[in-house]
């Protein structure tokens, strides 16, 4: 009999093992590590992942960060603007005649 144990899953797994067939040992010693081993590719995979979300996060904030600083630059620059238009002094009054 043979098998992937990709494809199957654990509980496939416990009932190959669970069978009232004999399993030759060496099939069942395989079975065993084949099971570690696919256990450990999956928390590889699901650390891999985790790790891959982090930095997406991490990216994500960084950028946010950035626009905020770039907003409140604008905004700075935006207002010393309007300021400059305000506070161009006018000597002139009433048409430039002075009494």
């Amino acid at each position: 009999m043979s098998f992937d144990v990709e494809v199957m899953s654990d509980q496939q797994l416990d009932e190959l093992l669970l069978k009232p067939k004999k399993i030759p040992t060496w099939r069942l010693v395989n079975t065993q590590s084949e099971r570690e081993k696919k256990r450990i590719r999956q928390m590889e995979r699901h650390n891999k992942q985790l790790e891959v979300a982090r930095l997406y996060q991490k990216k994500k904030q960084r950028a946010r960060l950035l626009a905020t600083k770039r907003k409140q630059e604008m905004q700075r620059q935006e207002h010393q603007e309007r300021m400059k238009h305000k506070k161009k002094p006018s000597n002139e009054k009433d048409d430039g005649l002075e009494l």
